[in-house]
């Protein structure tokens, strides 16, 4: 089983905190990446398809966990959202844009 992981996944795991407002990404991004032949580190369930998908919640707890390492080794942070039906989230699941760095000279 091949794990998704986003470009940004160490950046956000470490910009995520427990009060953060996320967004969970749309039903058809969820299926795309699962006809692609990925599936989300905690798994993505049908309850969490249609129950969540394009809703936003608030991180509750977030935790690293040792023992489950994406493909290339690195390890998973899991989160847990008020009104997420208490399962577990990546931050694949989440719609979040890093702020963009500004240099000096613009």
């Amino acid at each position: 089983m091949k794990f998704y992981m986003c470009k940004n996944n160490k950046q956000l795991q470490k910009k995520l905190q427990v009060g953060d407002r996320v967004k969970i990404i749309s039903k058809e991004r969820v299926k795309k990446i699962k006809a692609s032949g990925y599936e989300f580190m905690f798994g993505f369930n049908s309850y969490m398809l249609e129950h969540c998908c394009g809703k936003e919640f608030i991180i509750t707890h977030k935790e690293t966990k040792k023992n489950y390492k994406y493909d290339d080794g690195t390890e998973s942070v899991l989160f847990t959202l008020k009104g997420g039906g208490g399962y577990t989230y990546c931050v694949e699941m989440f719609e979040v844009q890093l702020p963009k760095t500004i240099l000096a000279n613009e």
